[in-house]
């Protein structure tokens, strides 16, 4: 028993500050909270980023790091990697779900009491179209996307012949209509605040005596 207090007793005491003491506080109160919704968040913020500046903010947030990084191992990981992370049995179609925002041969999207879901597979989706006739006779026609780009009655900018555009193939319903983006002065705004608080976390720790001034 004396041996063990012994022990303890050459262990150097460090009193915290005051600020120490706020930020473990702070850390011990969040960390139920990015348990809870980091997983979630950071697999919906990455099915929808789209531009580098998406990925430069989420580079300055702290929330999904480990999440971040066994997606990544998921979409492009070998598949020892793969396994490291228990997702041996994982298809690509699932990752691809889950994980990103394109749609492919094995992934595709489709309106659901309101929303889109993420489908397995390559379903036949029909798109309808109602044009008015403005040449020769009047009135209205019905058809697909196919007919109105062939009728002139749509026109793309594409030199693509309108039968072998892509969007008339797999449509990303996510991107198109599901996802309203927001003014791109906000996203920099995100990106510049996330800038300073890092790099006054980056001097706080580094250069201890200018936590008085922070």
């Amino acid at each position: 028993m004396f041996s063990i207090l012994f022990f303890i007793s050459l262990f150097p005491l460090v009193k915290a500050d005051d600020w120490d003491d706020f930020t473990n506080n702070l850390a011990t109160d969040l960390a139920p909270l990015i348990t809870l919704f980091g997983e979630r968040l950071t697999k919906q913020f990455l099915s929808e980023s789209i531009r580098t500046l998406d990925n430069v903010i989420f580079a300055l947030s702290p929330l999904g790091v480990l999440t971040s990084v066994v997606s990544v191992i998921r979409i492009c990981g070998s598949s020892s990697l793969r396994a490291f992370v228990g997702r041996a049995q994982e298809g690509p179609a699932e990752a691809e779900s889950e994980l990103l925002p394109c749609v492919s041969e094995s992934t595709a999207e489709l309106f659901n009491d309101g929303g889109i879901t993420r489908v397995f597979g390559r379903p036949k989706i029909l798109l309808g179209r109602m044009w008015t006739i403005r040449l020769g006779e009047k009135g209205t026609k019905i058809g697909t996307l196919k007919d109105a780009l062939e009728k002139k009655a749509w026109s793309c900018n594409s030199k693509i012949s309108p039968s072998e555009l892509p969007e008339l193939d797999i449509p990303n319903l996510s991107l198109n209509m599901g996802i309203k983006r927001r003014d791109p002065f906000w996203f920099n705004c995100a990106a510049i605040l996330g800038g300073i608080l890092q790099c006054g976390e980056y001097f706080s720790f580094f250069e201890p005596e200018m936590r008085l001034t922070i």
